[in-house]
């Protein structure tokens, strides 16, 4: 019993460190990542640099669609593909 205790709260430890882990890769991703880069470029003059853009929000979305296909990014589809 001891012995399995002691199992489940270095598991119990270990899943905690790892949600904080994602949670931070994930702040990380959507504020620096995406304000710094993304959100200056998909609107650039160069249609190669948009195109990179949309190309690596919709990689980026096909691999975490629970994170980035909510309306914060999705507006950028919509924005992208309008190209004026």
């Amino acid at each position: 019993q001891n012995k399995a205790s002691s199992e489940m709260e270095t598991l119990k430890n270990s899943m905690d460190a790892w949600k904080r882990h994602k949670a931070e890769l994930e702040e990380m991703v959507g504020g620096a990542v995406i304000q710094a880069v993304f959100i200056h470029r998909y609107r650039d003059a160069n249609a190669s640099i948009r195109r990179e853009c949309l190309d690596a929000l919709s990689a980026i979305s096909l691999i975490r669609p629970d994170f980035f296909l909510v309306d914060t990014y999705l507006k950028y589809f919509g924005w992208m593909a309008s190209d004026k």
